[in-house]
């Protein structure tokens, strides 16, 4: 059995294990069985704090409900802040955790209770270079044309160290839900994509839906938001070095990136839902 804190970041819910101890290190298996049971309702993933690598204070390694590994959560990112800054005490600023996608900063707000509520995390820069999200067939900066029955979708392609194609007009989650699986699977895309749905509102302003990799859709995508934002700059629909409120299912997010495409910001909400216990598939022997 190993301690979990379920946590959620706009209602992308994940539950968040100390995994320090090589004997604590979950399987795919253990994504797949316990993000379908979760706490009583769904999870989107596994959240795993293990030691520090290159400099971090600490890793975080995610698996997805189905068990596949993604490179980056920013969701689940400002989880993890939450948890080792209230549980573990670590008060020293900025802290750093790394991921498959390279080192991530952050810093966060405290409430009243002195319970972290508001976190802020460096997502790295952005790249629309076909070969770096990676896509077949799109020419700087990265574009895709993809038809589903009959109607051709213009997709915009960015790499927030995952890769996503954002469609600008309808944030609809009906829409979403039709179009997002088979976009998702298009030969364009040799590693799958988030496939972002968004629609601007005003110049600080997106409304954004995310057929996600291996979770489907989400009520938040960070690195999405973070994807919508570029894109929306690269097609003159909003600007750089300022707060733009990206609007999901689950509640706001505030992104700003930095002039040309340098570090991107995110900032939002982390929230503490239960603890529990989670057996293990691969328990070592007593």
């Amino acid at each position: 059995m190993i301690p979990f804190s379920h946590y959620h970041g706009l209602g992308n819910s994940f539950l968040v294990l100390d995994c320090r101890s090589p004997i604590a290190q979950p399987t795919p298996e253990d994504a797949r069985t316990h993000c379908a049971q979760g706490t009583g309702e769904d999870v989107d993933g596994l959240l795993c704090i293990e030691e520090g690598r290159a400099g971090a204070n600490y890793h975080m390694r995610i698996l997805n409900r189905d068990g596949s590994e993604p490179e980056m959560c920013g969701n689940g990112l400002r989880c993890v802040v939450k948890h080792i800054v209230d549980r573990w005490g670590h008060l020293e600023t900025p802290l750093t955790i790394s991921t498959r996608t390279g080192l991530h900063t952050a810093r966060w707000e405290l409430d009243d209770g002195g319970n972290v509520h508001w976190v802020a995390v460096s997502m790295g820069p952005p790249s629309r270079i076909p070969s770096e999200i990676p896509i077949l067939g799109g020419n700087p900066p990265a574009r895709v044309r993809i038809s589903v029955e009959g109607t051709s979708h213009s997709l915009e392609c960015v790499s927030m160290g995952n890769p996503h194609a954002v469609r600008f007009g309808s944030a609809s989650r009906e829409l979403a839900e039709r179009l997002g699986p088979v976009l998702q699977k298009s030969a364009h895309f040799p590693e799958g994509a988030n496939i972002g749905f968004a629609e601007v509102e005003s110049p600080t302003r997106v409304h954004l839906v995310v057929y996600e990799r291996g979770c489907g859709i989400t009520e938040a995508c960070g690195t999405g938001a973070c994807a919508s934002v570029v894109a929306a700059i690269d097609q003159g629909l909003v600007s750089a070095d300022q707060e733009i409120d990206v609007i999901l299912p689950g509640g706001r997010l505030q992104i700003r990136v930095e002039r040309d495409h340098g570090e991107v910001w995110m900032a939002g909400p982390a929230v503490h839902v239960t603890d529990g216990q989670l057996p293990l598939a691969e328990e070592p022997a007593a």
